[in-house]
């Protein structure tokens, strides 16, 4: 009886140890796609603040344009 419940003790912390490593293995993952949503994101607003600079150095361009003309 006794070697039973070595055996099943042993058995619930070879479970245990392997809950913990997939619980850090999701972890790391979370990190990660974290980290590349951020990137994703910050590379968005990059190419959303060039394309609002680009336009306004444009309208600027045109309106000074325009009071040139009359």
């Amino acid at each position: 009886m006794g070697e039973s419940n070595q055996n099943e003790n042993l058995i619930l912390i070879e479970d245990e140890n392997e809950t913990n490593q997939n619980e850090m293995n999701i972890e790391k993952y979370v990190e990660r796609v974290e980290s590349e949503n951020v990137q994703t994101k910050n590379s968005r607003v990059e190419k959303n603040v060039e394309q609002i600079i680009f336009f306004c150095k444009n309208y600027i361009f045109k309106e000074k344009s325009r009071k040139n003309i009359i």
